[in-house]
C-alpha cells in the first residue's frame, strides 16, 4: 500500500493551496473594497491585516481537516495491521478507500520507476551511450 508520507505530501499541498487561495481572495476582495473610498490614504495596512487574519482563521480550520484526515489514514493503517479480509477477519475500511490508497502506492512506484529511467537516460547521454526504453 502507500508508503508513509504520500498522502501526508499531497495533503499538505492541497491545504496550503487551500490556504493560499483564501488570503489571495481576502487580499483582492480588500483591495477593491478599500481602494473605491477616495478619502482612504493607506489602504495597505488594513488589506495586510486582513489577510494575516483570513491566514489565522483559514489555517486553524484547515488544521481541523488535516486532523480529520489523519485519523482516517491511522484508522486504515490499523486496520490493515489487525485484519487481512478473510471470513471473521474483515477490513472495516471502504472499499474506496482501500482502492484510492493502492492506486496512490502504484503511481508513487511509477514516479519513482519513471525518474530512474530518466537518471539513466541522462547518464547514458553525458556518457555518449545510448539507452533505449526497452533495455530498463
Amino acid at each position: 500500500p502507500c508508503p508513509g508520507g504520500c498522502h501526508q505530501l499531497c495533503g499538505s499541498f492541497i491545504l496550503f493551496m487551500g490556504k493560499f487561495l483564501v488570503v489571495m481572495i481576502t487580499g483582492i476582495l480588500g483591495y477593491f473594497m478599500m481602494n473605491k473610498d477616495e478619502d482612504l490614504y493607506y489602504w495597505a495596512i488594513p488589506v495586510l491585516i486582513a489577510a494575516i487574519f483570513a491566514f489565522a482563521v483559514a489555517h486553524t480550520f484547515f488544521s481541523v481537516y488535516e486532523i480529520g484526515i489523519d485519523t482516517i489514514f491511522i484508522c486504515f493503517a490499523e486496520d490493515e495491521t489487525k485484519n487481512d479480509g478473510t471470513a471473521g477477519r474483515e477490513y472495516y475500511m471502504s472499499k474506496n478507500l482501500m482502492q484510492w490508497v493502492e492506486n496512490s502506492g502504484e503511481a508513487l512506484k511509477n514516479l519513482k520507476k519513471k525518474k530512474g529511467q530518466q537518471r539513466a537516460q541522462a547518464k547514458a547521454a553525458n556518457s555518449g551511450d545510448v539507452v533505449k526504453m526497452e533495455d530498463m
